[in-house]
């Protein structure tokens, strides 16, 4: 009887790399005794049945795979298969390992990266566009915050590999750093770590404030006018 074997198990799999390497082994049970099995040509495959790599056992019973990562399939949960044909001496077997494929999620202003933002008031909502991405292309999940110090001052899912946050928070001076957070809606995604960027501002422009410069000359115009009248009427 023919036994196949990861090993290591391949458990979890990071996709970052350009590579991933498989080891396989192949052990032959007779009478008892467990023996390496060379010269057993191996096929490895996904859960698709899609053959990643193929090659034949060494004196060691061992075969060493090297996959291209973009082979592999997308992140997520999934599973790799060794199998052996078959021949007249050894019978034909499989085994199979379930997965996780995982990578790693970074995060991208293309609007700072360019210097292509403007001051903006932060009390009236900064809007600010996150590309969100890996080594296999633009991330369709999750969410993004945006920190100032310990407060959340923004959030949005991610939709097509972008978050479209507007940023709110009170602050002074021309600009404020901005601390951008992946937050994965599945263990697969890894965030890579968190974006810090300057976020240019102003402070609120005349027009602005008008509404309230108006409250108050009408209360006080009210005030006033309660005087006078107060006033007229004492004999």
């Amino acid at each position: 009887a023919l036994v196949l074997r990861f090993d290591p198990v391949p458990r979890i799999v990071a996709l970052d790399a350009p590579q991933v390497v498989f080891e396989a082994a192949a052990l032959v049970e007779d009478d008892g005794t467990t023996q390496a099995k060379a010269g057993l040509a191996l096929v490895l495959a996904n859960e698709k049945n899609e053959e990643l790599a193929r090659g034949t056992t060494d004196a060691s019973g061992r075969r060493t795979f090297v996959v291209d990562t973009l082979k592999l399939g997308p992140p997520g949960p999934g599973a790799f298969t060794l199998s052996f044909a078959g021949d007249a001496q050894t019978a034909f077997a499989t085994h199979s390992a379930e997965t996780e494929r995982r990578v790693k999620v970074s995060l991208r202003v293309p609007a700072a990266e360019q210097g292509a933002q403007r001051a903006q008031v932060p009390e009236d909502g900064i809007a600010l566009a996150v590309d969100v991405a890996s080594v296999m292309g633009p991330v369709g999940e999750g969410a993004v915050e945006a920190h100032v110090g310990n407060a959340v001052v923004g959030a949005a899912p991610v939709e097509h590999g972008v978050a479209r946050l507007t940023l709110t928070f009170r602050a002074q001076g021309s600009e404020t750093a901005v601390r951008l957070r992946y937050v994965p809606s599945a263990p697969w995604y890894e965030p890579l770590g968190d974006k810090v960027v300057s976020v240019p501002i102003r402070e609120p422009g005349i027009l602005s404030k008008l509404p309230i410069l108006l409250g108050g000359l009408a209360m006080l115009a009210f005030f006033l006018v309660g005087r006078v009248a107060s006033n007229a009427n004492k004999p």
